[in-house]
């Protein structure tokens, strides 16, 4: 340190050797030239000095330090303030960052574009629109508005508010839009839940803008977020033109997208072809198995990218937790679990709800709740996985109970847990239960879209409450093919066949195409109330018209028909035609049909058929019984 007394190092030059320092991360150097700078008393007589010590701290993570070297200066100026500004901003203090542009002001320093891309950026990390919206006041009032870095920031601060139209004013403000504004723009979109709207936005303003793999992984995850399969390719064919389809996190969004759109071969295929292929590659892959409900490949690659050497990290893990449940791998999900334990290792909540969800999926309910209850926190997919796992499980008792717990807990409510909670209301016809959430769901004013309509209108139906149903159906905003399943299963069931087929006449004016459940109601309440000719005539309409496979609750409802119109002759030849091995309800329907008609030869050849299928059915046993005990008691007579 003498020896650097004895050079006359100019301010300029110390400047230059402080940020040197800052990029190398050379503290000792840093600390001494600081030491050297103090002795000379050079700080007050040169304020870049001071801005270049402060920037030095910053960089090398010394908030503290910065922050005394910018008290020791008895004089401040811009540089200074936005600097340090900066530094608060940067290691994500944005409440302090905010602090200081207050007090700057308050000191009569007015900020300058620096300082305010800072205050914006602080902004949009608490995501305080009303500083922000403060901030870009001022700057329009200091005519600051045409600075393109500055705007980009005011784009990426609206966005990250959720103030979509506010960022895309202020883009089309922008004489020259750069890649960053616009990039921000397409991630508010995307973060905001408006993939279509970012991929019009991406579509609309490419023109001219030279555009990086982050504006594209941007545009996947928005092609992901819709299931657009046939864009997400297109981008894809782009992306090679471009030659960025070998940057890793290209190629990890890319595997994402098409693993999460249903394109398990194309992922699959991606990360084969991906030679440095690492822990997030491994987990899109995994989690869109997951996803589309394919447990055992998704196990087999979280073997897989052990045998790597890759090593899982919380999310791999509680993706293999879901493959297991998924597979009722009981013993492999525990000794996941065990493995955790072993290492003493922190259970985060989503790792939990991911423990809670396997146990559950495997039909360990006191286990899932006894990993539910060790969790420090609880949030709402915590709860809604317990509740899910005892209705799953018919336990449907605990998981309105679980339900009113979390009210009680002020635990915050969304669909999911209205959705799972209302399934529980089903399995016990709890009316009472179903109203209370029907009236808190209405209370949140959560729009009644199909999904969570089509439930409501199942509760009601369930619970023997039609015209409830109706009624909720009614008021849907907008109504698909499930949610008319819904309320003709409900009207098939009570065997209201004119509200059926009125039901299906405005399917037709809607332009709705019918489906294999909606077939299914058609031809239940045919069973229930008689009606063969009609049910034969759909039955046929099915295959015919629409190309659907009939299944064997459709056969059933027909062979039922056919037995109760005495026409157990035909019935017997629709069961062996079926594609489908008979169960014990179509035994029961033909040999009830022969024990009516005293037809014991073709019972007789019925039951013989039926016990080379399935002699273990006790049904068929009790059915020929029945028919034997008929023929004795005619004899008696």
């Amino acid at each position: 340190m003498q020896q650097m007394d004895s050079i006359d190092l100019s301010p300029i030059a110390l400047v230059c050797l402080l940020k040197a320092c800052a990029k190398l991360k050379d503290c000792y150097l840093g600390r001494s030239l600081h030491a050297h700078i103090a002795r000379m008393s050079l700080l007050e007589s040169d304020l870049f000095l001071g801005s270049a010590l402060i920037d030095m701290y910053i960089k090398f993570d010394s908030l503290h330090l910065a922050q005394e070297v910018f008290d020791a200066l008895l004089t401040r100026n811009v540089i200074i303030w936005t600097s340090l500004i900066a530094g608060y901003v940067y290691h994500g203090f944005s409440d302090l960052a905010i602090f200081y542009l207050e007090e700057m002001e308050k000191n009569g320093i007015c900020p300058d574009g620096v300082t305010y891309i800072s205050g914006l950026k602080a902004c949009s990390n608490m995501k305080d629109l009303r500083k922000g919206e403060k901030l870009h006041a001022e700057v329009i009032m200091k005519g600051l508005d045409r600075n393109h870095y500055l705007c980009g920031t005011l784009v990426d601060m609206y966005s990250k508010c959720g103030q979509l139209s506010s960022a895309h004013e202020v883009y089309v403000t922008l004489q020259a839009p750069n890649e960053v504004a616009f990039t921000s723009l397409i991630i508010g979109y995307v973060e905001n839940g408006l993939p279509h709207e970012a991929l019009q936005f991406f579509k609309q303003i490419q023109c001219g803008i030279s555009m990086d793999a982050v504006t594209y992984v941007c545009c996947l995850r928005a092609c992901r977020d819709m299931g657009s399969l046939k864009e997400g390719s297109e981008l894809h064919v782009r992306l090679i033109k471009e030659g960025l389809d070998r940057n890793l996190l290209v190629c990890n969004t890319l595997i994402d997208m098409y693993a999460k759109s249903g394109a398990l071969s194309e992922a699959y295929s991606l990360i084969v072809k991906l030679s440095c292929r690492n822990v997030v590659s491994w987990n899109a892959l995994i989690a869109g198995f997951i996803e589309h409900e394919r447990g055992f490949e998704a196990f087999n690659f979280f073997i897989s990218m052990q045998e790597e050497g890759i090593i899982p990290d919380d999310a791999t893990l509680s993706c293999a937790l879901k493959a297991c449940g998924l597979t009722r791998k009981y013993q492999e999900g525990q000794k996941i679990h065990t493995e955790l334990a072993r290492r003493g290792l922190a259970i985060d909540t989503a790792l939990g709800n991911a423990l809670v969800g396997f146990y559950a999926k495997c039909g360990f309910m006191d286990k899932a709740l006894e990993v539910f209850e060790s969790l420090q926190t609880r949030d709402v997919v915590s709860w809604t996985t317990l509740i899910t796992g005892y209705s799953e499980c018919e336990s449907f008792e605990e998981a309105i109970c679980c339900y009113y717990q979390m009210q009680n807990e002020r635990v915050p409510l969304d669909m999911t847990t209205f959705l799972c909670t209302i399934k529980a209301c089903n399995g016990l016809a709890a009316l009472d239960t179903g109203q209370e959430i029907h009236a808190e769901i209405m209370k949140k004013r959560i729009k009644l879209d199909p999904i969570v309509g089509s439930s409501l209108v199942g509760m009601y139906a369930e619970c023997g409450s039609l015209e409830k149903a109706q009624e909720v159906f009614d008021k849907l905003l907008s109504v698909n093919v499930p949610a008319y399943n819904t309320l003709l299963t409900g009207y098939a069931q009570s065997g209201n066949v004119g509200k059926v087929f009125s039901n299906i006449s405005m399917m037709a004016q809607e332009g709705l195409s019918l489906n294999v459940a909606t077939f299914t109601s058609i031809l239940n309440v045919c069973s229930y109330t008689g009606l063969l000719d009609e049910a034969q005539a759909w039955l046929q309409c099915m295959i015919v018209n629409y190309g659907a496979i009939p299944t064997f609750v459709h056969y059933s409802c027909v062979i039922d028909l056919l037995c109760r119109a005495g026409s157990v002759e035909v019935a017997v030849v629709v069961s062996k035609m079926m594609p489908f091995h008979p169960s014990g309800v179509v035994w029961h329907d033909i040999l009830g049909s022969c024990q009516q008609c005293n037809h014991v030869e073709l019972g007789t050849q019925t039951f013989n058929y039926a016990l080379e299928l399935n002699g273990r059915d006790s049904s068929i046993y009790v059915g020929m019984l029945n028919i034997f005990s008929k023929r004795n008691s005619f004899k008696s007579a």
